[in-house]
């Protein structure tokens, strides 16, 4: 998942389709090989090291984008989740 260039695409299509903001990590991802990223080839989810690299692409991202910290929340969690259970064509990949 971490260097699926396809899904991403997908998925960030759909999250400026319904004006959600977003921090597009894959450039950062593709970068580096997946060994690097992920916890173990058992486990997929990121590793601090790639916990550090979102970490640092948010600070820099939010550091451009004051405005962000100020403004409120339009809708709610349930609004989101509703959308993402929802929306069709957004599956994860099956591997």
């Amino acid at each position: 998942m971490l260097n699926d260039t396809e899904f991403y695409s997908l998925f960030r299509g759909h999250l400026d389709a319904h004006q959600f903001d977003c921090i597009d990590m894959q450039p950062v991802f593709a970068q580096r090989g997946v060994k690097k990223l992920r916890i173990s080839r058992f486990d997929p989810h990121a590793n601090p090291f790639a916990n550090r690299l979102i970490a640092k692409a948010l600070s820099k991202y939010l550091e451009k984008h004051p405005d962000l910290l100020r403004r409120k929340p339009q809708g709610g969690v349930e609004r989101r989740t509703s959308w993402m259970q929802t929306t069709p064509g957004l599956q994860l990949p099956r591997k």
